[in-house]
């Protein structure tokens, strides 16, 4: 949900995605103690009140705790750190190929039937250079530094991040 929060646009439609999975991921702070609301740029300030407003009865209605008991715990919560670990993939692909994976653009099987070369060079029509840079997160409970690729094709900004 943080991600989702630091868009140089608001997309409602992925935090709504986000919150009907698990509405209190708006609670959780990440490695810097920050909530996912901090990162919403202030211009937006006001369509996100507004998109909240309307959305506060669906996703946070009215409860009440004597007769219906505490809130249980996410189940993710209940386990340890670590213990759902994603495997690294076995076929490598570029970052524009895997912005299309993540987009649904693409599924990771119909990625998987091309070429290791096609997946390794695809670029999107723009074919910009996408730039690497290593982040030093390793205190964010992540084992390795993130690789952050970026990369501006004058219409909007991406980002994309790995963590290890």
């Amino acid at each position: 949900l943080h991600d989702a929060c630091w868009t140089a646009e608001p997309y409602f439609e992925l935090v709504e995605i986000v919150l009907k999975h698990d509405r209190r991921l708006i609670n959780i702070t990440d490695c810097r103690g920050s909530l996912p609301l901090a990162y919403v740029n202030k211009k937006h300030w006001k369509y996100w009140v507004e998109f909240l407003r309307k959305k506060k009865d669906e996703f946070w209605p009215r409860r009440d705790v004597k007769a219906d008991g505490e809130e249980p715990k996410p189940e993710l919560v209940l386990k340890e750190p670590h213990s759902k670990s994603v495997p690294i993939p076995s076929k490598p692909a570029s970052l524009d190929m895997c912005r299309l994976i993540s987009m649904g653009k693409i599924s990771p099987e119909e990625a998987f039937q091309l070429s290791e070369e096609y997946r390794m060079k695809y670029r999107d029509q723009v074919g910009e250079p996408v730039q690497q840079t290593i982040v030093d997160n390793t205190g964010c409970s992540a084992s390795k530094p993130a690789i952050v690729a970026s990369g501006n094709n004058g219409n909007s900004n991406r980002r994309f991040s790995l963590h290890g």
